[in-house]
């Protein structure tokens, strides 16, 4: 080979064309990056290099008529990432048999299976994810598919590469209508998620996916589980090779990624927006992993579903914290929660946590731009305290059964001092839900107070009534409640709460 050309790391390289000889070698170091804005043409093969987190980058504006090797350094033994082939044209054969890449093969069941797999959400729980094995492989016509995304492991530390060409058009993938797809992006260039002004994936993709789920799902290791990067968030960009997870809306069909919006390194975004708002980010930490769910405060939303600011939470982890919305949507466990910036004192949050019998549970606050007269109380309706967690960090406790779902943990942010003694009114806490045909419950009441709870027709007719001491949670069965309206009244020392309940 004549001429070896090398891009170092923190170099952007500009060209209108480039036709390299047969021979030339022309390598891009991690974190560095190359330009076209014509064709390009000839030369003996091109490698772009990677790290765990960055990559080096290639953008070409005309054709391409070039070898391309992506090099994905950094992964671990036995650890699974999620990888997208930069790259056209990779037999999956060849990748798994390339001793360099090292692939791990499990002999133990015949087939042998290859620690390559997709993802088919349609498929049981423990069998979403679809391993390669011999008997697939056996032809030889497999190919990574463009845009699409796999989990992959090697069996020592070191890195894994794909050849072929590159895709330098607009990229319309298939997906599946209201399911998970793990899809990746296409480009040997970075690709905004929310950055870039609105030339950004989500925006261009928004009434594409969910409304309960309008983020872009990116593994992250620390906290075991995939967290989202949504409009509501930071400025983040996906790094060459980078797969993640999207949850796509009733009916949709394709998933569209612009060349356009390719570009060369982390630190061209054109606008970085604003992110002085008030927040909370609740934190819970168990044996090493920290989980996180975040509140914002944000003008102009609800305490209700507003898509694309309250974004779902991916479900699967075996430890994580959650919260649910303050009003609807009863049954899906949220990451991120956007609130109004004018109603701290009167908004009570559900705090969910998933976590096994037997564990030990920290849970601390970190807060951005929230007014400085108020605390931050985490209710725990087992004990019967209010702890403050603005003060009092961490909040550790023990787990003596299995932890699933909302109903013992409650977020306070408020003024006043609250302790098991000073307890909030009542209105702040109760949820009055139809639980059955002909039951009704009640949540969130103080453990060991006498409340009233009273149920009348819509004509103002009493046809229950009860003096309880609850411990936490009441449940009303009545065979008299007929088809119709029904109002649900709950009275104690610290307030009143009336709902509509309608049994059809």
């Amino acid at each position: 080979m004549n001429f070896s050309p090398v891009i170092p790391s923190g170099v952007l390289v500009e060209m209108n064309d480039l036709l390299m000889s047969n021979s030339t070698y022309f390598v891009i170091k991690d974190n560095g990056a190359a330009i076209v804005n014509g064709d390009l043409n000839g030369g003996y093969r091109i490698d772009i290099n990677s790290s765990a987190a960055t990559s080096g980058s290639l953008i070409v504006k005309g054709e391409v008529n070039a070898r391309i090797a992506f090099y994905k350094y950094e992964l671990l033994a036995n650890q699974w990432s999620l990888i997208t082939a930069p790259v056209s044209g990779q037999s999956i054969k060849n990748f798994v048999e390339n001793s360099g890449n090292d692939i791990r093969v499990n002999t133990t069941v015949t087939p042998n299976r290859y620690a390559v797999a997709y993802y088919n959400d349609s498929k049981a729980e423990g069998s979403k994810w679809v391993y390669y094995t011999t008997d697939d492989l056996a032809s030889n016509t497999i190919t990574f598919e463009k845009g699409k995304s796999y989990i992959i492991s090697r069996a020592t530390d070191g890195r894994v590469y794909f050849t072929g060409n590159i895709e330098t058009n607009d990229v319309s993938i298939d997906v599946d209508a209201d399911q998970w797809n793990a899809i990746g992006n296409p480009y040997t260039a970075y690709l905004p998620i929310n950055a870039n002004s609105d030339n950004n994936f989500i925006q261009e993709n928004l009434s594409k996916l969910d409304p309960l789920y309008q983020s872009v799902y990116i593994w992250d290791a620390s906290q075991n589980k995939y967290v989202t990067a949504s409009l509501s968030d930071g400025d983040t960009l996906l790094n060459v090779g980078q797969g993640f997870m999207i949850k796509t809306n009733t009916g949709v069909s394709s998933i569209t990624f612009k060349e356009s919006h390719r570009l060369p390194n982390a630190t061209t975004t054109t606008l970085s927006r604003s992110r002085n708002r008030s927040s909370i980010r609740l934190i819970a930490n168990q044996n090493d992993v920290q989980v996180i769910t975040k509140i914002n405060y944000i003008n102009n939303t609800t305490k209700g579903l507003d898509p694309g600011y309250d974004i779902g939470n991916f479900k699967g982890a075996s430890f994580d914290v959650f919260t649910h919305l303050v009003e609807g949507n009863e049954n899906t466990d949220f990451t991120i929660q956007s609130l109004p910036d004018s109603d701290y004192e009167t908004t009570v949050i559900p705090i969910g946590l998933q976590s096994d019998a037997g564990k030990e549970i920290s849970l601390t606050v970190d807060t951005d731009n929230i007014p400085a007269n108020l605390n931050i109380y985490l209710e725990d309706t087992a004990t019967g305290k209010f702890i403050n967690l603005t003060k009092e960090k961490p909040y550790t406790f023990k787990t003596t059964s299995k932890l699933e779902g909302i109903g013992r943990f409650y977020l306070h942010t408020s003024s006043k001092i609250l302790n098991t003694e000073d307890e909030i009114e009542l209105t702040q806490n109760v949820e009055i839900v139809k639980s059955g045909k002909q039951e009704i419950t009640i949540q969130g009441l103080a453990k060991n107070k006498q409340v009233t709870v009273s149920l009348y027709s819509v004509l103002g007719n009493e046809i229950y009534k009860q003096i309880v001491v609850p411990q936490g949670m009441l449940t009303i069965q009545s065979n008299r409640l007929d088809t119709g309206v029904y109002i649900v009244k709950v009275e104690s020392l610290q307030g009143t709460i009336t709902k509509k309940v309608i049994f059809k």
